[in-house]
């Protein structure tokens, strides 16, 4: 499946890499996956997009259909620095804007048939980073709000609820609620835990 609003372009994607390939392509303005499909790939058009909302897109798609679905992000501007992200959250490939239309096809295949497609210089530096990664990887599974890890930097820095509260312009109430959230998904029991646990993974 090719994901995006430039139909145009889409569709005469789909028709070179079916040609190409002879896989069945389709397209779409949005990710549905037909009950019953085989291990498919989504292609989702990243030009213009708001990253923030792509993670939280991405993310909901995955923990849904990753089990017969992989997903690739194609028309990545190549100063978009997402790499990291993109393999944290599972993501199977990236194929930027200056990319011939050859290696995308090339790229598919090799995703359909289990692999990963990322260049060689960003798999290097993933390696040669690959302390930093695995935290990233962690705090991408641990799957903490933007307001939670806003608020998880305040705890770590000492602050009260009280000071929280104040600084969010929320109610003591509300911040209570967060830290619960909080405690849940990164597994621990208190501000002292909860200190420990930045320290280890962010």
């Amino acid at each position: 499946m090719i994901i995006g609003s430039n139909d145009l372009q889409n569709f005469l994607l789909g028709t070179f890499i079916e040609e190409k390939t002879g896989v069945v392509c389709r397209c779409g303005s949005d990710i549905t996956i037909r009950p019953g499909e085989k291990r498919g790939l989504v292609l989702y058009d990243c030009f213009s997009v708001d990253y923030a909302h792509l993670w939280i897109l991405t993310e909901s798609f995955l923990s849904h259909n990753s089990d017969h679905c992989y997903l690739s992000l194609f028309n990545v501007d190549s100063d978009a620095g997402l790499e990291e992200n993109a393999v944290a959250r599972g993501i199977r490939g990236v194929f930027y804007r200056s990319e011939h239309p050859e290696i995308l096809s090339k790229g598919v295949e090799a995703i359909l048939n289990g692999e990963l497609w990322y260049s060689r210089k960003i798999t290097e530096r993933l390696i040669l980073n690959n302390d930093r990664n695995s935290k990233v990887l962690h705090m991408a599974r641990v799957g903490l709000t933007t307001r939670e890890k806003e608020i998880l930097f305040v705890i770590a820095a000492g602050s009260s609820n009280n000071v929280i509260a104040d600084k969010f312009n929320i109610s003591a109430h509300t911040v209570k609620n967060h830290i619960y959230n909080i405690y849940r998904k990164i597994n621990v029991k208190s501000r002292l835990e909860a200190i420990l646990w930045v320290t280890k993974y962010l």
